[in-house]
């Protein structure tokens, strides 16, 4: 052997080695970075990021999914108030004669200042503000825990007998000024987010250790 044999193969061997673990390694990150890209991809499914000017498309979106609902539209949202009508208002384009139900805060009633008795300020701000046309059949149900009026759900969700969507944020604010999500809710899981809305629809209804105050109107 020469003396470039003894000195530039074993160099060789070792770049080789050495590219060949860096190639190795390189795909397994990579491989890692798509499995995790797919499983985010998988748990956005049936989500839709709404962005600062988007309004239409989660219009678009709620109507598309309202025009699904054969029995009944039941709303939960802690914060829905007078200009939430118009969502009933927009509904009504597609489902005309479906009953609504509204589930809402007294604790979001006292801090918008809604002059009581409520059912006649609705009915009001309906006709002056939203349609001359009957929103019936509605129903909403003002509920709060306690003294605090807070609503016994966190979240807003808008379901039908077989299905539901999940919002971040209000829907009469969604897509005006901040980025927020309209995600439908899994068809496994829609009976169980009733059951939770329908017990707090009761018409008596105790949570301990705060006693539940409620009052409806159509």
């Amino acid at each position: 052997k020469t003396k470039g044999d003894t000195v530039i193969r074993p160099l060789f061997e070792d770049t080789r080695i050495a590219a060949d673990l860096t190639y190795k390694i390189a795909a397994r990150i990579r491989s890692s970075a798509d499995w995790e890209l797919a499983v985010a991809r998988d748990a956005n499914v049936g989500g839709d990021l709404i962005r600062s000017g988007e309004r239409e498309i989660a219009l678009a979106k709620l109507q598309e999914w309202a025009k699904t609902a054969k029995s009944f539209i039941k709303i939960t949202d802690p914060y829905f108030g007078l200009d939430d009508l118009e969502i009933v208002k927009i509904i009504r384009s597609v489902c005309p004669d479906l009953p609504i139900y509204v589930l809402t805060s007294r604790k979001q009633q006292i801090a918008s200042g809604i002059p009581q008795p409520w059912e006649e300020t609705y009915q009001a701000h309906w006709r002056l503000h939203i349609s001359d046309t009957d929103p019936s059949p509605l129903r909403i149900t003002v509920i709060g825990k306690g003294d605090s009026g807070d609503h016994p759900i966190h979240d807003r969700w808008i379901l039908s007998e077989s299905s539901g969507l999940r919002t971040g944020t209000s829907l009469k604010s969604m897509g005006e000024l901040k980025s927020s999500e309209i995600s439908e809710i899994a068809i496994e899981t829609v009976e169980d987010f009733l059951k939770e809305v329908d017990s707090n629809l009761m018409e008596t209804l105790i949570v301990s250790p705060n006693k539940i105050r409620k009052s409806s109107f159509d």
